[in-house]
């Protein structure tokens, strides 16, 4: 779509986390629960990061739209912005960008 990026970012799932930094960007975002790409983001993380130890953060390349919005979930609220991911393009095994 043309209001969405192409990003390469380092994703990190977890029991109370579910954020994602672009390489080009020093903050992290929270990634929205609405994202049509989440259980895809969630598994790929899950996978590509089965033998290292919780919150090992994971290289991926995904679309979506970046807001200002804050989410509305109790731990999307700490983040000055929200990632809506509409597609996972690839999961590397890399931890950093």
């Amino acid at each position: 779509e043309a209001d969405e990026e192409l990003l390469d970012a380092v994703v990190t799932i977890g029991h109370e986390v579910r954020t994602l930094r672009p390489c080009s960007a020093p903050a992290e975002s929270w990634i929205s629960g609405k994202s049509p790409a989440l259980q895809e983001i969630q598994k790929a993380y899950q996978s590509g990061r089965a033998d290292s130890r919780p919150f090992t953060p994971l290289l991926m390349l995904v679309t979506g739209r970046l807001s200002t919005d804050r989410d509305g979930s109790e731990f999307g609220a700490a983040y000055d912005t929200t990632f809506t991911a509409t597609r996972l393009v690839r999961a590397l095994s890399q931890t950093t960008c």
